[in-house]
């Protein structure tokens, strides 16, 4: 065992160096964030308006309801992986996720930091990034079956979507947006096989969670509760500023911003998902105001309110997990 005497010393200007790097990444990520802010400062005002105007209480349940989310998202990963991971530092990446995911678009940021920590906690790189590609495929059929299950078993409470009056623009908008990806898949040849090879992986992993089918089934549990807590954060949120919604319909508004927020490449989402929330609630016969106003204020305390926490969770993680 080696004693403090005996120990490789670092030469004075390795230090120099890695405090030059680190300071430059800091640095970096902090203008990154300004920029972030600078491009959706008039939502954060607006949002912060809407939230000046809402039910404080009804407020700081969604505050905790999103808050609880990111437990059962550290849960999911911990399910999921194939080696041991400690819950406290999966929770700190899971909430440095609340800054991160907002710095790139589709979410890219999140899936950087996970499967980099998973890489640290021992999993290979194709190990990694297969659980992190698995995390989020669970995160869509959790979405799914929550819907189908509750339109399933609980009809009465899922009132009928009514006819869409912009319902050719969102079709044309899809139509669209498919049809330019598929191009862009066709055009890159190393994407095309990047998806061929991690859907191999996907299939290895999959023969895996076979052998061991109840924690599967736990993380898919806890993906399908973390789409509740978000709905149930958006119900309370309809109520606060004086919607009184069935929450089916909340669940199809954080689905629809979900789905947006994705598929246009502004840093988490920003401004699509607003226009997805916004989108359902119009088609349920809420008015432009009021659903503008649900969809910030739902969107401030899911975009905007996680930034400091993942940012102070992000300094903790950076020293000592990754």
């Amino acid at each position: 065992m080696l004693n403090s005497s005996n120990r490789p010393k670092r030469h004075p200007r390795s230090y120099a160096k890695l405090l030059k790097r680190r300071t430059v990444v800091q640095l970096l990520l902090l203008g990154i964030i300004l920029y972030v802010v600078a491009i959706g400062i008039g939502g954060l005002r607006l949002s912060m308006d809407a939230i000046r105007s809402a039910d404080p209480l009804l407020l700081a349940v969604a505050a905790v309801t999103v808050a609880l989310s990111y437990v059962l998202a550290a849960m999911t990963y911990i399910l999921l992986a194939v080696r041991r991971l400690r819950f406290g530092p999966t929770l700190l990446v899971q909430i440095s996720g609340g800054l991160v995911n907002r710095l790139l678009p589709g979410g890219l940021g999140g899936l950087g930091i996970n499967a980099y920590y998973l890489k640290k906690c021992g999993h290979s790189l194709p190990e990694a990034m297969t659980i992190v590609a698995t995390n989020n495929l669970l995160g869509l059929v959790g979405n799914v079956l929550l819907i189908l299950g509750v339109g399933a078993f609980f009809p009465a409470t899922f009132p009928a979507l009514p006819k869409l009056s912009v319902a050719w623009q969102i079709y044309a908008l899809g139509s669209v947006m498919l049809v330019a990806l598929i191009l862009y898949i066709r055009a890159h040849q190393a994407i095309t096989g990047l998806m061929v090879r991690s859907l191999r992986q996907m299939w290895q992993y999959i023969l895996l969670s076979a052998r061991r089918p109840r924690r599967t089934s736990a993380a898919l549990l806890s993906s399908c509760a973390l789409t509740a807590l978000h709905a149930t954060a958006m119900y309370a949120v309809l109520l606060a500023v004086g919607v009184e919604l069935p929450w089916p319909v909340s669940l199809l508004a954080i689905s629809s911003g979900a789905l947006a927020g994705a598929a246009i490449p502004t840093p988490g989402g920003l401004g699509g998902a607003e226009a997805g929330i916004v989108a359902i609630l119009l088609a349920f016969d809420v008015t432009s105001g009021i659903a503008v106003a649900a969809a910030l204020v739902y969107r401030g305390l899911t975009y905007w309110l996680p930034l400091v926490p993942g940012y102070l969770a992000l300094r903790v993680v950076e020293k000592r997990y990754l």
